[in-house]
Formats: C-alpha cells, structure tokens, sequence
C-alpha cells in the first residue's frame, strides 16, 4: 500500500508522521486492499482539517474528512470515521459474494431432477514419499496451487505456501 502524506500550511514532523502510519495500520484488519492512501494535513483558521483518501481495488474510493483544533485530535476523529466507513465497504463487499454464492448453490440444485442416495466408492490412498523443503518449494513454484502438503524427511507433516509478498511460508 502507497502512503501520501500532504502537509498545508502544516509542518510534518517525525511523531506526526508516525502518528498517521500507526492509524493507517489499524485499517488493514478489514482486509480491503487498499492500492494507496492519501492523507491532506490543511490548517485553517484555528483549526486543523484531516482528510483520509483511500484507494481500493474494485473502483472503490473512500473519502474522510475531520477537523479539530488540535491536529492530533482531528486524525483520531478521521480515524474513527475511516473505521465505520471502511467496515461498512467490507460488510457490503462480503454480502455481495455470500449472495453470489448463494447463487450458485440454488442453480446447482435446480440442476438435480433425481434424489438419489450417496454411494460409497472405495478409493485407494496414495502415500507419497517424504520431500525435503527444497524439493517442496521446486514442486510448489511449478504447479498452479499457492501450497502444497508434505510429509517431510522426519515424518512430519507440513505445509508450505506461496505468499502475497512473493516469499515462501512453512507451517
């Protein structure tokens, strides 16, 4: 994510600057994918004017504005708006796919014109042999899947995955 932060008339020193960072981190919880994020610092008057502007996937823009007499007062007051409004994006955006999905179920049940009973098909394990890490990451970086499950060379199973940063996890 692309922080901006844009200082009118206002001088933007280190605590500020941290200030800011720290309440844009506590927006990441709603998991929106947020492309960048300007932050405008205006005074006017005696008072000090915030306005969050956040970027997000999906031709969404979501526009904040505060204002107090103390700078650091007006940010909280922005963050506590950017909070409700960016919450009420992930609610809506989380609907949207639970009503697609449901969707789809309905169609596929349309789709069946028998009732018929579940039959038990026997099906054979295959074990397969243990992968040093090395072998996991060449065999996850050419298949499709973003992980892949292995028992190790000690008998223990792991997990390892492809990350958004481009790096390599292990459970």
């Amino acid at each position: 994510m692309n922080i901006h932060i844009i200082g009118r008339q206002v001088e933007i020193g280190e605590a500020l600057t941290n200030h800011i960072y720290a309440t844009i981190d506590e927006f990441k919880k709603y998991n929106l994918n947020v492309i960048s994020t300007n932050v405008i610092l205006k005074k006017e008057k005696k008072e000090f004017n915030v306005e969050f502007i956040f970027n997000i996937k999906g031709k969404h823009t979501v526009v904040i504005n505060a204002a107090d007499k103390d700078v650091y007062n007006a940010i909280d007051k922005a963050q506590s708006k950017a909070a409700k409004a960016l919450r009420r994006l992930a609610d809506k955006i989380k609907d949207a796919h639970k009503d697609k999905e449901s969707i789809r179920e309905l169609e596929v049940e349309g789709t069946e014109t028998e009732d018929k009973e579940p039959e038990l098909i026997q099906m054979s394990l295959k074990l397969q042999k243990p992968l040093d890490i090395d072998e996991a990451i060449e065999k996850l970086n050419t298949s499709k899947n973003g992980f892949l499950v292995f028992n190790d060379s000690q008998g223990i199973q792991r997990t390892i995955f492809k990350r958004e940063d481009g790096n390599i996890g292990i459970f």
